[in-house]
Protein backbone atom coordinates (compact mmCIF):
# COMPACT_ATOMS: atom_id res chain seq x y z
CA UNK A 1 0.00 0.00 0.00
CA UNK A 2 1.03 3.58 -0.45
CA UNK A 3 0.84 5.94 1.99
CA UNK A 4 -1.69 8.98 0.89
CA UNK A 5 0.22 12.06 0.37
CA UNK A 6 -2.08 14.01 2.69
CA UNK A 7 -1.93 11.12 5.54
CA UNK A 8 2.05 11.94 4.96
CA UNK A 9 1.58 15.69 5.43
CA UNK A 10 -0.24 15.44 8.69
CA UNK A 11 1.38 13.15 9.94
CA UNK A 12 4.91 15.58 9.64
CA UNK A 13 2.61 18.38 10.87
CA UNK A 14 1.67 16.87 14.25
CA UNK A 15 5.54 15.85 14.84
CA UNK A 16 6.85 19.41 14.19
CA UNK A 17 4.33 20.60 16.56
CA UNK A 18 5.17 18.00 19.53
CA UNK A 19 8.75 18.96 19.05
CA UNK A 20 8.33 22.83 18.78
CA UNK A 21 5.70 22.45 21.75
CA UNK A 22 8.66 21.25 24.11
CA UNK A 23 10.64 24.18 23.78
CA UNK A 24 8.20 26.64 24.84
CA UNK A 25 8.22 28.13 28.03
CA UNK A 26 12.24 26.71 28.88
CA UNK A 27 14.13 29.45 29.14
CA UNK A 28 16.95 28.35 31.43
CA UNK A 29 14.54 26.53 34.52
CA UNK A 30 15.74 29.21 37.54
CA UNK A 31 12.95 30.61 38.93
CA UNK A 32 14.22 34.58 38.60
CA UNK A 33 12.53 37.79 40.19
CA UNK A 34 11.92 40.87 38.40
CA UNK A 35 13.84 43.71 40.11
CA UNK A 36 12.83 47.21 39.33
CA UNK A 37 13.32 50.71 41.25
CA UNK A 38 14.99 54.34 41.64
CA UNK A 39 18.09 55.36 41.75
CA UNK A 40 18.77 59.39 43.40
CA UNK A 41 21.76 61.71 44.14
CA UNK A 42 20.95 63.62 47.06
CA UNK A 43 17.18 62.92 46.32
CA UNK A 44 17.63 64.10 42.78
CA UNK A 45 16.87 60.95 40.47
CA UNK A 46 20.28 59.43 38.21
CA UNK A 47 20.01 60.35 34.69
CA UNK A 48 21.93 57.61 33.72
CA UNK A 49 23.61 54.38 35.40
CA UNK A 50 24.25 51.01 35.64
CA UNK A 51 22.80 48.44 38.08
CA UNK A 52 24.63 45.01 38.56
CA UNK A 53 23.10 42.33 40.87
CA UNK A 54 25.95 40.36 41.72
CA UNK A 55 25.57 37.15 43.73
CA UNK A 56 27.03 36.57 47.39
CA UNK A 57 28.32 33.67 48.58
CA UNK A 58 25.64 31.00 48.94
CA UNK A 59 23.44 32.28 46.12
CA UNK A 60 23.57 30.14 43.07
CA UNK A 61 22.39 32.05 39.91
CA UNK A 62 23.83 34.60 36.94
CA UNK A 63 24.42 37.90 37.72
CA UNK A 64 21.63 40.92 35.98
CA UNK A 65 22.41 43.74 35.53
CA UNK A 66 20.10 46.73 33.63
CA UNK A 67 20.79 50.44 32.70
CA UNK A 68 19.43 52.94 35.24
CA UNK A 69 17.29 55.91 32.84
CA UNK A 70 16.03 59.09 34.52
CA UNK A 71 16.50 57.79 37.92
CA UNK A 72 14.72 54.39 36.78
CA UNK A 73 15.83 50.99 36.23
CA UNK A 74 13.46 47.88 35.31
CA UNK A 75 14.71 44.10 35.72
CA UNK A 76 12.41 41.60 33.51
CA UNK A 77 11.73 37.99 35.35
CA UNK A 78 13.35 35.95 32.32
CA UNK A 79 16.39 38.26 32.89
CA UNK A 80 16.47 39.06 36.72
CA UNK A 81 18.31 37.58 39.70
CA UNK A 82 17.25 34.30 41.43
CA UNK A 83 15.93 34.26 45.36
CA UNK A 84 19.21 35.21 47.37
CA UNK A 85 21.85 37.73 48.28
CA UNK A 86 23.52 39.99 46.57
CA UNK A 87 26.26 42.42 46.59
CA UNK A 88 24.60 45.43 44.25
CA UNK A 89 26.60 47.86 42.09
CA UNK A 90 25.27 50.82 41.26
CA UNK A 91 27.29 53.40 39.24
CA UNK A 92 26.16 56.33 38.14
CA UNK A 93 27.21 58.26 34.94
CA UNK A 94 27.14 61.75 34.38
CA UNK A 95 24.49 63.65 32.30
CA UNK A 96 26.48 64.68 29.28
CA UNK A 97 23.84 67.99 29.22
CA UNK A 98 24.37 68.42 33.12
CA UNK A 99 25.74 72.19 34.00
CA UNK A 100 28.07 70.50 36.54
CA UNK A 101 29.70 68.77 33.14
CA UNK A 102 33.62 69.43 33.65
CA UNK A 103 35.02 71.06 31.20
CA UNK A 104 38.23 70.86 29.43
CA UNK A 105 39.69 73.08 31.62
CA UNK A 106 39.26 71.23 34.67
CA UNK A 107 40.56 68.19 33.17
CA UNK A 108 43.99 66.78 33.51
CA UNK A 109 45.88 67.10 30.09
CA UNK A 110 47.30 63.82 29.22
CA UNK A 111 50.92 64.24 27.59
CA UNK A 112 51.83 61.53 25.43
CA UNK A 113 50.35 57.29 25.84
CA UNK A 114 52.29 54.53 25.29
CA UNK A 115 53.10 55.39 21.72
CA UNK A 116 54.08 58.73 21.99
CA UNK A 117 50.84 60.37 20.64
CA UNK A 118 50.14 63.67 21.66
CA UNK A 119 46.87 63.79 22.98
CA UNK A 120 45.37 66.60 24.92
CA UNK A 121 42.24 67.51 27.48
CA UNK A 122 40.21 68.05 24.67
CA UNK A 123 40.10 64.92 23.26
CA UNK A 124 38.91 63.15 26.72
CA UNK A 125 35.28 62.27 26.22
CA UNK A 126 33.47 63.61 29.74
CA UNK A 127 29.86 61.90 28.37
CA UNK A 128 30.61 58.86 30.65
CA UNK A 129 32.45 59.70 33.05
CA UNK A 130 31.19 58.87 36.47
CA UNK A 131 29.75 61.15 38.77
CA UNK A 132 28.49 61.04 43.00
CA UNK A 133 27.78 64.18 43.90
CA UNK A 134 30.83 65.36 47.10
CA UNK A 135 32.73 62.28 46.34
CA UNK A 136 34.07 62.88 43.05
CA UNK A 137 36.67 60.28 42.87
CA UNK A 138 33.68 57.54 43.84
CA UNK A 139 31.76 56.11 40.69
CA UNK A 140 29.97 53.17 41.84
CA UNK A 141 28.64 52.00 45.22
CA UNK A 142 27.53 48.77 46.58
CA UNK A 143 24.73 47.17 48.90
CA UNK A 144 23.84 44.63 50.38
CA UNK A 145 20.53 43.11 49.12
CA UNK A 146 18.25 39.67 49.83
CA UNK A 147 16.00 39.22 47.16
CA UNK A 148 13.46 37.18 48.13
CA UNK A 149 11.17 34.29 46.93
CA UNK A 150 8.10 36.27 44.87
CA UNK A 151 7.80 36.91 41.52
CA UNK A 152 9.04 40.46 41.54
CA UNK A 153 10.56 42.79 44.45
CA UNK A 154 11.12 46.42 44.58
CA UNK A 155 14.66 47.86 45.22
CA UNK A 156 15.44 51.73 45.43
CA UNK A 157 19.16 53.23 45.92
CA UNK A 158 19.92 56.64 47.62
CA UNK A 159 23.80 57.40 46.72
Amino acid sequence: MRPNLVSIFVSVFFVLVAVSATGCGGGDGLARVAVSGSVTIDGEPVPNGVVRFKPAAGTEGPMANTMITDGQYDIPADQGPVAGNYTVEVQAYQDPNAAAAPSAATRPAVASDKLGVKTSSDDLNDETAPVVPQAPKESKRTFNVTVPEQSSFEQDFAL
